[in-house]
């Protein structure tokens, strides 16, 4: 199965967007070092960092990623799990 960390739900967000949201570092570091585009857009023309309210979540939005891990399992609770 290929991974595609930008692929966006109904409203547009992928799912580094879902994760700033959720202020869940781990999986944005992730999802980053999977390749996740930083500069991606909602439909209402939303970046990642404009949905950042924790200081760690922000950072990596500013900095280099660093793990690979659970994109696979994040990528799927995406897009089988709940609406933002």
């Amino acid at each position: 199965m290929e991974l595609i960390p930008n692929a966006p739900n109904s409203e547009g967000k992928t799912p580094l967007m879902v994760a700033v949201i959720k202020n869940d570092p781990e999986i944005v570091e992730i999802l980053l070092k999977a390749g996740a585009d930083r500069e991606a857009r909602d439909l209402d023309g939303k970046k990642a960092k404009d949905f950042g309210r924790g200081f760690k979540v922000n950072n990596l939005l500013a900095d280099s990623p660093s793990s690979v891990f659970l994109v696979g399992f994040f990528l799927l609770s995406f897009f089988v799990g709940a609406s933002i």
